[in-house]
């Protein structure tokens, strides 16, 4: 009653799509007095079940799905002289990733071409390799190794460090700190005993024993130094809050 009798409505294709996405959400058979839920969400609970492989779903996995597929589209689209330079980027990182049998040629030369790098060495595998591979203690810094793992490769290890917008001031950026996240997915994963938790710990061990055989190390001395650092990973479990960062 309040409206204007020269009040246009958009009909524009974007907004009819946005009005019958919110339609089919809705179960307008239900009385909004007597279960408004339903009658709000029931739409959206029939058309979209709980994965088998999730435990929970929303709308905001049901979109990241959607752009997922929207983004394959686009990255496996050819490339076009007038594009932007960061999206020719983009699908050449993508076709590269995608490159299978290139991938299986070049097999672990790439990672094993990283390990030469001082900073990167690893234990587990220079005794094998030696030369260029080998490790050594007295001229290893922990400092170093941490800032290239995020210089080269943005990855946080023990610590998280970002810039965000200050909580207390909005218009600052400033550097935060948080605990960076673990192998597995939760704290419980490390610091439990239930079957699922014993499991996931199992499968873990038998990765990283699988990667660092892979790279020419000997299994048994893998596994020995997996597990010492799968229990250096569930001291830090047992330190960390709940609160799960996410990165």
């Amino acid at each position: 009653s309040q409206k204007s009798s020269q009040e246009e409505f958009c009909l524009s294709p974007e907004c009819i799509e946005a009005a019958g996405s919110i339609l089919s959400k809705l179960d307008r058979s239900v009385n909004p007095c007597e279960d408004f839920y339903t009658f709000s969400c029931g739409g959206w609970l029939k058309d979209n079940p709980i994965p088998e492989d999730s435990s929970s779903h929303g709308i905001y996995p049901w979109l990241r799905q959607h752009v997922d597929i929207r983004l394959k589209e686009l990255l496996e689209a050819p490339s076009d002289a007038k594009e932007l330079e960061a999206v020719t980027k983009a699908k050449i990182l993508y076709r590269s990733c995608m490159n299978e049998s290139i991938l299986e040629e070049l097999d672990t030369r790439p990672l094993l071409k990283m390990l030469r790098q001082p900073e990167f060495r690893w234990p587990v595998v220079g005794d094998e390799l030696g030369g260029e591979y080998q490790w050594s203690q007295s001229q290893w810094s922990l400092l170093k190794t941490l800032a290239e793992m995020r210089n080269q490769h943005s990855k946080s290890v023990l610590i998280r460090l970002y810039i965000s917008p200050d909580d207390k001031n909005s218009s600052y950026y400033i550097i935060k700190l948080d605990q960076a996240s673990l192998s597995l997915f939760s704290k419980e994963d490390y610091t439990t005993n239930t079957s699922a938790a014993q499991e996931n710990r199992a499968a873990l061990l038998s990765l990283m024993v699988d990667v660092a055989v892979m790279l020419g190390a000997p299994k048994q001395a893998a596994k020995a130094q997996m597990e010492k650092a799968l229990d250096f990973e569930t001291k830090i479990a047992h330190v960390k809050t709940k609160y799960r960062s996410t990165e």
